[in-house]
């Protein structure tokens, strides 16, 4: 005997199966383009609007020259410390020409009055050590005048007192001999101090030398610090010009364009479009007469039939039921109803190959199976349910 299938029937709408994306702009600006309109089907990452670029273009711009003259100005730092020629890289030559050109010139610079402060720092340690050979061999000499000086005296005092000589000779060689004694004291007087002064020369060179390395360090230290903070802000800015071209964060259908005309100032943060995401399931929230509802159960079949499309031309959507409301609810009309939810399997309607959209807020019919029963039973139920009034009557 044949079977048909007993169906509850509900009227609803699709309704977003997930969460409607909405699109803002941290920094807002002025829209220069335009592409969407309301209804729009678009795709993950599908341009929605372009928000005129040049206040970040420059921001962007200034901060990626501060970077080039930093790394160049860190080359140019690293060969005064190494004590090297200067050697900018080609890419540097190439994007900043007018930058490495005056870093080279600041290097010769420098380089040049450092090698001229130590070069002089130099040649007066020089000319200590020069003045210090001179007083050694002038001690030295002195030493020997010294000796034949004393010499000299010890040979004419005898003779004085014989009186084979007269008392200005020996006068004479007492004058020479303190002349002697009296030019030694001084050169070995003078040598601690030309000595004292050398190793200042010295000293002196090695502290300039050395200061200039520490100013040279520091200035490396802090051009580092600072490239590291500018290619931070140069990280946002180039995130604040890319976000000039708004896309869509997820394919779905647009639902709502917040922006209207080219040349409409956009607020920070404010919505500019909101997007359904499309999936690969819709969701159909129906009503359902509180007669029927005894009969539902979640994971019973369903047919979806939208009525924007014929069903008898273009057929409709599997599905199951996936939700009952917990309570009946009424509307303004006085009419009670249950809210329930269906999932179809699949998202798309198709017709000659085509998909047919389907979007949020389309009308659609709900039939539920909820049991099957022979054509005879159907043919029957009316006179059973005579038979079952007729019974109860007095």
């Amino acid at each position: 005997m044949a079977v048909v299938d007993e169906t509850t029937r509900g009227e609803g709408r699709v309704i977003p199966a997930t969460k409607i994306q909405v699109v803002q702009n941290l920094e807002g600006g002025i829209v220069r383009e335009l592409r969407v309109r309301e209804g729009m089907r678009v795709k993950a990452g599908d341009v929605l609007l372009r928000i005129d670029p040049t206040r970040a273009d420059s921001s962007l711009g200034e901060t990626r020259e501060r970077i080039l003259g930093f790394r160049v100005l860190i080359q140019r730092l690293e060969a005064e410390v190494e004590r090297r020629p200067l050697k900018i890289s080609d890419e540097l030559r190439r994007l900043a020409p007018a930058l490495v050109k005056r870093q080279e010139q600041s290097y010769e610079a420098r380089m040049g009055e450092l090698k001229a402060a130590l070069d002089t720092l130099s040649l007066q340690a020089q000319q200590k050590a020069q003045e210090i050979v001179e007083l050694e061999a002038k001690v030295l000499s002195q030493k020997k005048a010294l000796e034949i000086a004393q010499r000299e005296i010890k040979i004419l005092r005898p003779l004085y007192k014989q009186g084979a000589i007269s008392h200005t000779d020996i006068l004479a060689a007492e004058r020479r001999l303190n002349e002697a004694e009296g030019l030694l004291d001084a050169a070995q007087l003078a040598l601690p101090r030309i000595r004292a002064q050398k190793r200042e020369m010295e000293e002196r060179r090695a502290e300039k030398q050395a200061a200039h390395r520490s100013d040279v360090l520091k200035q490396l230290t802090d051009a580092r610090v600072q490239i590291a903070a500018l290619e931070e802000q140069n990280r946002g800015a180039a995130d604040t010009v890319a976000r000039t071209t708004v896309r869509a964060p997820a394919s779905g259908i647009v639902k709502t364009v917040h922006v209207t005309t080219i040349g409409q100032i956009v607020k920070p943060g404010s919505d500019i479009v909101e997007i359904v995401p499309s999936n690969d399931t819709l969701l159909i929230e129906a009503r359902i007469r509180p007669s029927d509802i005894a009969f539902l159960r979640p994971g019973q079949p369903a047919t979806v039939k939208l009525t924007a499309y014929d069903f008898a031309l273009y057929g409709g959507l599997d599905g199951r039921l996936e939700q009952i409301g917990a309570d009946s609810i009424s509307n303004e009309r006085g009419e009670t109803y249950y809210l329930i939810r269906v999932r179809t399997v699949s998202s798309r309607l198709r017709h000659g190959g085509a998909d047919l959209p389907i979007i949020p807020g389309m009308v659609a019919q709900v039939d539920i199976k909820t049991g099957r029963k022979t054509v005879l039973a159907y043919l029957t139920k009316p006179l059973t349910r005579m038979r079952q009034d007729a019974l109860r009557e007095r």
